[in-house]
């Protein structure tokens, strides 16, 4: 959200929540564009280096290491939540 929005000024909001199974992870980009990155194609990553273009490894990683992924657009704002459940 910082790196893809610099000019916006507002703040970022992450609320993280424990309870039930997991963990819940809340990011709120405040003023914002649309930008639902769950709809982005992935990366093919046994591509060669020199055949990919740059970016998408986040999204990917991301995608590998959360159980789920929700995006949400509400009044102006991008918000996503990640959930990765956890054992007790």
């Amino acid at each position: 959200m910082v790196k893809y929005n610099p000019e916006n000024s507002a703040d970022v909001l992450i609320c993280l929540e424990h309870g039930g199974k997991g963990l819940r992870v809340k990011m709120t980009d405040f003023g914002v564009k649309p930008f639902d990155f769950t709809k982005l194609k992935e990366v093919d990553v046994n591509k060669r280096i020199e055949e990919r273009t740059p970016g998408g490894l986040g999204i990917f990683l991301t995608r590998k290491l959360v159980d789920e992924i929700h995006y949400e657009y509400v009044n102006g704002n991008n918000v996503i939540t990640f959930v990765k459940n956890v054992e007790h």
